[in-house]
């Protein structure tokens, strides 16, 4: 104890003054070299004295360089040799001296990194807690303010020898480490991936549970985590949502001077569809990055897949690597044939998860699969859940996972079995009927020439939906929305007409005539008439009489309406003649011969290219693009207040599906069972938990006051109107006399008077 005191005393004062003391630090310095010594011999020994001058040294070496430069590898020698020997607290006294050091710079990372990971295998748990999280802060804190990639190419190495370890435990933390690291954005690189991607392969049940659980979980990152040289990004997800609700209110208040419960609801319904819209894009497009940055993914879901069929782990661990073989296939497209078929001894209404599994298998498919592997997995779903022996809950899931396999390959079924499959749009139980009716939606919207005739729908006649071939896509050409902004702008005759009509003015300014010659379309439409009478008077005589011939007849027409006005007639024909220009060659003076040889044949006509779309006219601003979001918002509102969208105006994005599937999807359709009273009773004291009742005035009865309370406050100009007040001027003279009476009787005054 006194030597504890003596120490602390002593760094107290080397830190004020080092010079000073450089000789009390040589004589402490060499007690600790015989110390040492002495330990060695019998590292089991208690030797608190032992810890105290390890720690003493530690604290003040940065002071005395020179005499301590060989206190570091004698520190990492006696943990090295004898650290399982050494008594716990003595141990855990000698690694956070070590950790002071390499905190100061006097020990590198890459010679304690190993040291460090011995102590893994040491039954304590403090000790390996320490170790852990120096080694990823470390990490972290040499990788500021920038990046050292030497250091992580050395430790990524030893990271991945550590994970071949035959010992669990130390590959087990290696592979934390990485995870950590990775989540923190400290080695978010494609090495550190498949690194972490060698312990799907791994024989430890916890190791292998945890690298699938890395590439299966889409947790975000977090920004407390992130590197001092970049901005951790604000967390305006409430924010956001304020200001996008207040906008979308606005929006859907324009015109309408009152807030009501209606338009509540409306607004509710409206914002709950864009976020789930908002959900939807979000998971059309893979959020997976760890799997993104796999080198060779085809060989991975291969081995993985071996040893899935090799697995005799439990069944929750085999449905993980299910997944992640799955998400493998539709990330990158792969082509993994036998994994459908090995998936089919799964697909009976009785084993365990089969809602999952078939969402596993549905999720597995896309555009490039071959349809011969999964079309006999629709025939077994077909055959073992939608039949009349099955439940109605298995029929609607067996629906809707077809549905969900075909909306992303839709050539795994043939017309025989949807058309039979279709036939349950009139079952009995509700859930069935529209897990049925949303199959025909998606075809009608995919390959309507699947479904029969009377189920293809009104609108497949108007609209032919042309149906991809096998390995085509849509590619899209323009801002989704956009014409919803030329429509508007069109309405209201703004820069949107000009840039049209500028635009498509190149286009029609100049156009051929029946030689071939260009002419110029800049002058008004009556002198370019005239001209062109002129100019093709001799060439064009028989299109100017079908010309003449239209406008007789449209002349005609008019005359017809106006049969009984005479005058207006007479008139009309004589304003015609003044305006004609004779014609001598024309079919009046001249009649047409039967067959004409010397007619040249008529151009052909073209339709007028349509106008440029606005994103190719120029390029759009942020005003156009939140005008661009109100639109939609309103087109949105169009679906909560009454008006029914054809077929037609449904966008077929609606119909697409998420690559990253989930079970929730498929028992869309299922029916819930009723709620008992029971429950009902459960839900709303679970409900009520946390929540206060009555008055928040502390020590004030929860009641209502009385009327005498209420008298007495009553304002005066109120209670002199009352009832009461106005009968006081219509009593008689007894009734005063008992008031007055009873008044004195209760007086203070009365009684000392009586008692006097």
């Amino acid at each position: 104890m006194a030597v504890a005191a003596e120490l602390t005393r002593l760094q107290d004062l080397i830190k004020r003054d080092n010079e000073s003391y450089r000789d009390e630090f040589i004589l402490q310095y060499k007690h600790f070299t015989s110390e040492l010594e002495l330990f060695r011999l019998n590292p089991r020994t208690k030797s608190k004295e032992f810890a105290e001058y390890a720690n003493f040294i530690s604290q003040v070496s940065a002071f005395y360089l020179e005499e301590s430069k060989d206190f570091p590898a004698l520190l990492i020698q006696l943990l090295d040799e004898s650290a399982e020997q050494i008594l716990p607290d003595i141990r855990l006294s000698l690694v956070k001296a070590l950790v002071l050091l390499r905190s100061r710079n006097f020990v590198s990372l890459p010679s304690i990194v190993p040291l460090f990971f011995k102590f893994f295998h040491i039954h304590d748990r403090e000790l390996r807690k320490l170790v852990y999280s120096q080694v990823v802060n470390d990490i972290k804190r040499s990788n500021r303010p920038r990046r050292n990639p030497k250091l992580n190419k050395t430790l990524q190495n030893f990271m991945e020898e550590m994970l071949q370890d035959s010992a669990t435990i130390t590959a087990k933390k290696a592979l934390d480490m990485c995870i950590e690291l990775h989540r923190k954005r400290v080695w978010d690189d494609a090495r550190t991936v498949n690194i972490i991607a060698n312990g799907c392969f791994s024989k430890d049940t916890k190791t292998l549970v945890a690298a699938l659980q890395f590439f299966l979980s889409t947790k975000p990152i977090d920004e407390e985590d992130t590197l001092e040289g970049e901005e951790p990004e604000e967390d305006t997800s409430s924010k956001d949502y304020m200001k996008k609700q207040s906008k979308l209110y606005k929006t859907l208040s324009s015109g309408h001077a009152k807030k009501t419960k209606k338009r509540q609801k409306v607004m509710e319904r409206v914002l709950a569809t864009i976020n789930r819209e908002k959900k939807r894009d979000d998971k059309l497009r893979p959020n997976f990055p760890a799997i993104d940055l796999l080198n060779d993914p085809q060989s991975f879901a291969e081995k993985v897949f071996g040893c899935l069929k090799r697995s005799t782990e439990r069944f929750e661990i085999r449905i993980m690597m299910m997944n992640l073989i799955s998400r493998m296939i539709v990330t990158h497209q792969l082509q993994l044939d036998n994994f459908y078929p090995w998936m089919q001894r799964y697909l009976q209404p009785h084993q365990k998860e089969v809602t999952h599994i078939m969402a596993i298998i549905a999720q597995a498919c896309h555009e490039l699969i071959n349809p011969e592997a999964v079309a006999p997995v629709v025939r077994t779903i077909a055959d073992n859940f939608i039949s009349d022996r099955c439940s109605n809950e298995m029929m609607t899931i067996g629906l809707s996972t077809i549905r969900e396999i075909c909306i992303r390959s839709p050539f795994v079924i043939d017309d025989t079995l949807l058309q039979d499959l279709v036939q349950y749009k009139t079952w009995k139980d509700k859930g069935v009927a529209m897990a049925a009716r949303s199959l025909i939606s998606t075809f009608r919207q995919i390959d309507p020439t699947l479904l029969n005739k009377r189920d293809r729908g009104r609108e497949a006649s108007v609209q032919k939906v042309v149906p991809l071939k096998y390995g085509e896509t849509r590619v899209a050409d323009s801002i989704t929305g956009i014409e919803l902004l030329e429509e508007e702008y069109s309405e209201r005759d703004t820069d949107f007409s000009s840039f049209t009509s500028g635009a498509s003015s190149e286009f029609d300014d100049e156009y051929e005539d029946e030689d071939g010659e260009m002419i110029d379309d800049d002058e008004d439409g009556d002198q370019d008439d005239e001209d062109d009478d002129e100019e093709g008077a001799e060439d064009d005589e028989d299109d100017e009489d079908d010309d003449e011939e239209v406008d007789e007849e449209f002349d005609g027409g008019e005359e017809a309406d106006e049969e009984d006005d005479e005058d207006s007639k007479r008139k009309k024909k004589d304003s015609e003649k003044k305006e004609k220009v004779i014609d001598f060659f024309s079919a009046e003076n001249h009649p047409k011969p039967e067959v004409d040889f010397y007619k040249t044949p008529a151009p052909v006509v073209t339709a007028p290219a349509p106008a440029p779309r606005l994103d190719r006219l120029r390029i759009l601003t942020d005003e156009d693009f939140e005008r661009l979001e109100e639109l939609r918002i309103k087109k949105i509102e169009e679906r909560f207040t009454g008006r029914k969208r054809s077929r037609a105006e449904i966008d077929v994005s609606e119909h697409q599906s998420a690559v990253e599937l989930d079970e929730s999807v498929l028992t869309d359709f299922v029916k819930r069972a009723k709620v008992t009273r029971e429950e009902k009773l459960a839900a709303a004291e679970a409900g009520r938990e946390g929540r206060d009742f009555g008055s928040k005035k502390k020590g004030r009865v929860v009641s209502s006051t009385s009327n005498k309370e209420k008298a007495k406050n009553q304002p005066f100009m109120l209670a002199k109107q009352s009832r009461k007040v106005q009968l006081k001027h219509k009593r008689s003279s007894y009734d005063k006399m008992v008031v007055h009476r009873k008044h004195s009787r209760n007086t203070k005054s009365f009684d000392k008077r009586k008692k006097k």
